[in-house]
């Protein structure tokens, strides 16, 4: 079993985030570090929804690829995952299920559905397999072996 890096970006935004915390928590795959990094935050979110599972580092970017850059660092030793502030995963078992699929070095992208009210949308097959579809929200990196 794999440890997963979740890293979530957010401007500040407690409303969006507490939902992909949810999302996160009521995951059925634990083995999983889910590092925030934030504009802004207070204090009192921080202490309400800290646990051994989640690191939060605020204040301490200075643009959104600079918070992504901080999250690559602190997880090249593990599988990582970008998960949006406002996202949430699509089942309880989406973790599990891309625990099962990864492999040593495997770096893999899965759909991500966009949602808004009660309208889904998922990406056309013939999108998604194109060779030049990437997406950050719905890509896995392996392992980074730093020599």
């Amino acid at each position: 079993m794999k440890i997963i890096n979740i890293i979530s970006i957010s401007d500040g935004n407690e409303k969006d985030l507490i939902k992909t915390i949810g999302s996160v928590k009521k995951q059925n795959f634990q083995k999983y570090k889910h590092i925030i990094i934030a504009k802004k935050l207070e204090k009192k979110f921080q202490l309400k929804n800290k646990s051994e599972k989640i690191k939060f580092i605020v204040g301490k970017d200075t643009s959104i690829y600079n918070a992504m850059n901080i999250g690559e660092r602190l997880t090249f030793n593990n599988y990582t995952i970008y998960l949006n502030s406002g996202d949430i995963f699509f089942s309880n078992n989406s973790l599990k299920i891309i625990n099962n699929k990864l492999k040593n070095n495997f770096n893999g992208q899965f759909v991500t559905i966009l949602k808004y009210k009660n309208i889904s949308f998922f990406p056309k097959k013939n999108f998604f397999f194109n060779k030049n579809t990437f997406t950050h929200s719905s890509f896995v990196r392996s392992p980074v072996k730093k020599n």
